[in-house]
């Protein structure tokens, strides 16, 4: 038997030599296909007939009528909140028969509100519409997401990995639930100029085709470079002991001018210290 189709029942007495016919019809539960957004609830009757009146409820108060789209979907919006739990019943409806279907969604968190303050070494990302029992995340870059604890302000900062002077896309996503989650950004911020390091500290030593530099109060925030008798600058790459080394074109008992210079990400220069130094024989 189909849903929506009039079938004839034919039930014939003993004592009635002509038939009687009653009229019924058979419906069967609508089949329901449910996506979700932070403020909204779609709905897809995967079984769509003819003939057949389609009703809805939240939370089992009052039945309002569904017109379908050509897809058979239908949308609610109206009173429908984010990171909230709804009762849904679809009602089929053909006759004075009708079958229901009940199902149980959850809305995705609300898209997060943010007001982001960089500084230096450090970005404070705060959330003006933190809901409860909603995870949150950030991601630099795009690059993984890192879980945040959010203080009595709804506020976390990011410190690892960032540096002054420097570009960053802030993504930050809200989950309630492993396969619920929204995100928001990426925004895009840029720290401020380091005022850490306002004089550079050098060790230097020598040998007769050497010069090895340290630099004793390195800032991750800066590039260094070097010059010999203000000829180019070239960059240094430092060790784990924040020194380099310069073999090219140092020869033995001679005198140089030595140039260290640090400057951001961008090109600004922050400080430079000249040493004359001479090599061993």
């Amino acid at each position: 038997m189909k849903l929506g189709t009039l079938y004839l029942l034919y039930i014939k007495s003993e004592n009635d030599s002509g038939p009687f016919i009653k009229t019924y019809f058979i419906t069967t539960q609508p089949l329901l296909s449910v996506t979700d957004d932070s403020n909204s609830i779609s709905i897809t009757i995967t079984n769509k007939e003819d003939n057949v009146l389609y009703e809805y409820s939240i939370d089992n108060v009052q039945y309002i009528p569904i017109t379908l789209d050509e897809y058979n979907q239908f949308t609610i919006t109206d009173g429908i909140n984010s990171n909230t739990s709804y009762i849904i019943n679809v009602k089929g409806i053909i006759g004075l028969e009708d079958a229901i279907t009940s199902i149980n969604v959850k809305t995705k968190p609300a898209i997060p509100i943010l007001s982001v303050a960089p500084a230096s070494n450090s970005i404070l990302v705060g959330i003006g519409n933190k809901e409860d029992n909603v995870t949150y995340a950030y991601s630099i870059d795009n690059v993984n997401y890192t879980d945040v604890t959010l203080d009595e302000n709804n506020h976390f900062t990011i410190t690892d990995g960032i540096i002054s002077d420097t570009e960053y896309n802030v993504t930050v996503k809200a989950m309630n639930e492993p396969e619920q989650s929204v995100i928001t950004g990426p925004y895009n911020v840029k720290t401020t100029i380091s005022s850490l390091t306002p004089i550079i500290l050098l060790s230097v030593s020598t040998d007769s085709t050497s010069i090895t530099v340290t630099i004793n109060n390195k800032d991750d925030n800066f590039i260094y470079t070097y010059s010999i008798n203000n000829v180019n600058y070239i960059d240094v790459t430092l060790d784990e002991n924040n020194q380099f080394t310069i073999t090219d074109g140092i020869i033995s008992d001679t005198e140089y001018n030595l140039t260290i210079k640090a400057r951001t990400v961008s090109g600004i220069q922050v400080a430079t210290i000249s040493n004359t130094v001479k090599t061993k024989k």
